[in-house]
């Protein structure tokens, strides 16, 4: 007894079926290690900015100097210095924003995210970022402006003791 051509629409259809569903769960582990890679990448850019900044800054002395001593008092800089420490301290803020944004869209880790939080917090009780905040908070977008402003009351803990370390 051979097969009729309903019988060969039906195999037919069972086949495309089961392609249908391989292909389905290939497109989903495509786009799995997709989204990895994704993640990767934003972690990567991010702690490159930071390591960027932080590497320019901490081995020029005159740049160093300047974020120390304006981190402790902003008024003790001349106005050079606190334009200087102003631009030095804006960059950083960038790209922390940066970091908190992708982690807010899902791009950063949690514990990439828990490390942007525990820089803010080092620096948020100082009276240099008092005094940088005042004048450009508003640069930022509204997420990492409620973000920083959130984290008042918290305590810094003992990494911001390099900030008041005297000469």
């Amino acid at each position: 007894m051979g097969l009729t051509l309903q019988d060969w629409a039906g195999i037919a259809e069972i086949v495309g079926v089961f392609g249908l569903v391989v292909s389905l769960v290939f497109l989903i582990k495509q786009i799995s290690d997709n989204t990895r890679s994704v993640r990767v990448a934003a972690a990567h850019d991010a702690s490159t900015a930071l390591q960027a900044w932080y590497l320019k800054t901490g081995t020029n002395p005159q740049a160093c100097s300047i974020m120390r001593r304006g981190f402790r008092d902003p008024s003790a800089l001349s106005a050079e210095e606190r334009h200087q420490f102003v631009i030095l301290f804006h960059g950083v803020l960038l790209a922390l924003q940066n970091g908190y944004f992708l982690g807010q869209e899902g791009a950063l880790d949690r514990s990439l995210q828990t490390a942007i939080t525990e820089t803010v917090l080092s620096v948020k009780d100082q009276p240099g970022f008092k005094y940088y905040w005042e004048q450009r908070q508003s640069m930022f977008i509204e997420e990492f402006r409620n973000f920083v402003t959130g984290l008042e009351g918290r305590d810094a803990g003992p990494v911001a003791a390099i900030y008041r370390d005297k000469d």
